[in-house]
């Protein structure tokens, strides 16, 4: 009864045992050790709701994403409303699903309740709400084996929660048509971590020159120049996963042309590979030095090569001129 100490009424028994949840604090002198705990946050984390499906809309979805990433092949996506598509800042989540039954009454309606599939939020269902998901007709037939089965159902009952996206590689930056200097929006794809961005920010030589959100509609960035327009390039562009986790991809911004695509050199979720333009990013930082016991200083620039990998649990540098 000691283990955890609640600010406020908790809603639901799920939420009792929920770890992560910010309003719950654990005494870890308790009986009940955590491994138990996170089994059953595993028990917990699942939702109820329904699906249905929809032709899809691989090129024309509300996101503006050009297809889905590649673990999900252009087919296992969803469309998603209310609070889930958050104005298009849930664009690119991914939510893993599985079948639990027919939906209500529908006694001709069968799906195969031991598959689980992970699917990523690509459009827009406006008249879904969170536990409503409009399945691109393929997710639908992936559970009930058949087109015409899905048919049959045309609404199952399902369980699903909002996980990680199984992304490799680094995120990219599509410039929308039209843009320039004087005016720029671009798309985001192949986003890791939870696959949602809720900011983004621009910097040049370290500096913040500029941000960007979804302030002209869901489909893409519009981003604010802090000095009424951009520098040139290139620029570094930071994006911040709706967890808090944020990365910063040097130089990713090398074109305001219209149409450009640039892939950046990290990702969200560790996802960072080799398939960068580069891996590094390089500081240079102004210092002064004591030179012996006359007082004297010396004053200068060093370089200081920092590995894209590094973290607030890891860092590592290195002096590539021997400023050391």
């Amino acid at each position: 009864q000691n283990f955890f100490s609640q600010t406020q009424q908790p809603s639901s028994f799920c939420y009792i045992f929920n770890p992560f949840t910010t309003k719950t604090y654990i005494n870890m002198k308790s009986a009940m050790s955590l491994v138990a705990l996170l089994a059953m946050y595993e028990i917990c984390a699942a939702e109820s709701g329904k699906a249905t499906m929809y032709g899809g809309n691989i090129n024309g979805n509300a996101c503006g994403m050009d297809g889905t990433a590649d673990p999900f092949g252009n087919w296992a996506y969803v469309a998603i409303g209310s609070n889930n598509f958050d104005s298009g800042y849930g664009c690119g989540k991914c939510y893993q699903v599985k079948c639990t039954g027919a939906y209500g009454t529908n006694v001709d309606c069968s799906c195969d309740t031991s598959k689980s599939i992970t699917i990523q939020a690509l459009d827009q269902c406006p008249e879904c709400d969170d536990s409503h998901f409009d399945f691109n007709t393929d997710v639908m037939v992936y559970f009930t084996g058949s087109s015409s089965m899905a048919g049959t159902c045309g609404i199952i009952a399902i369980e699903y929660e909002q996980v990680d996206c199984d992304i490799s590689g680094n995120f990219r930056v599509v410039n929308k048509g039209g843009t320039s200097r004087w005016w720029y929006g671009m798309h985001l794809n192949d986003v890791a971590g939870d696959g949602g961005v809720s900011a983004v920010n621009l910097f040049k030589n370290g500096d913040k020159v500029g941000y960007c959100n979804k302030g002209q509609g869901p489909s893409f960035w519009i981003c604010t120049a802090s000095s009424g327009t951009f520098p040139d390039a290139p620029l570094d562009i930071q994006i911040i996963g709706y967890s808090g986790e944020s990365v910063t991809a040097s130089g990713c911004i090398t074109s305001y042309e219209g149409g450009a695509e640039m892939r950046c050199n990290t990702n969200l979720g560790g996802a960072s590979t080799s398939d960068s333009t580069s891996d590094t990013k390089t500081t240079t930082t102004t210092t002064t030095t004591s030179s012996g016991s006359s007082g004297s200083t010396a004053s200068g620039k060093i370089q200081i090569k920092q590995n894209s990998d590094v973290s607030v649990w890891w860092y590592a540098i290195e002096f590539p001129n021997g400023d050391n």
